[in-house]
């Protein structure tokens, strides 16, 4: 089976099948237009079907492949923690806005670190901290 034959026969949404075809290839969406004629092998063809059935029964994208962007920011996200809303990026906006110059925050319960890190990467002049309770959203929020 080829790429293209795969997307067709997906019983999910168009755009997250070749969100989900890409991660598994570890290639672009562009790339997966480009060699819609290749063919998969057995392995890749059952791997996409495993995350094709996954993504069916309501598991997120983000968790499927680990990632999220936030704030033009790539963020690993695991089910340890909370998947960034493009909404929250509001709030890195309010607090990079409100920031004294070489002034401090904190992030309380900063799940994957995603705020602290976009507001750190905005306000380099800033001393950003970043708290959790949970040694493995700790964990994650280190990584990112």
């Amino acid at each position: 089976m080829n790429i293209e034959g795969l997307l067709r026969l997906a019983l999910i949404d168009p755009m997250e099948a070749r969100i989900l075809l890409a991660h598994a290839l570890k290639c672009t969406r562009v790339q997966l237009v480009i060699r819609s004629k290749d063919e998969l092998t057995p392995q890749q063809v059952t791997d996409v079907s495993a995350l094709f059935m996954r993504r069916m029964q309501g598991e997120p994208i983000a968790y499927l492949t680990g990632a999220r962007e936030f704030y033009g920011l790539r963020f690993e996200v695991t089910p340890d923690v909370l998947i960034p809303r493009p909404e929250t990026e509001l709030l890195v906006d309010l607090a990079k806005e409100r920031l004294p110059k070489g002034g401090a925050a904190i992030d309380l319960g900063t799940g994957s670190g995603a705020i602290a890190v976009s507001l750190a990467h905005e306000r380099r002049d800033a001393k950003i901290s970043a708290v959790d309770t949970s040694e493995a959203a700790l964990a994650v929020a280190r990584r990112n």
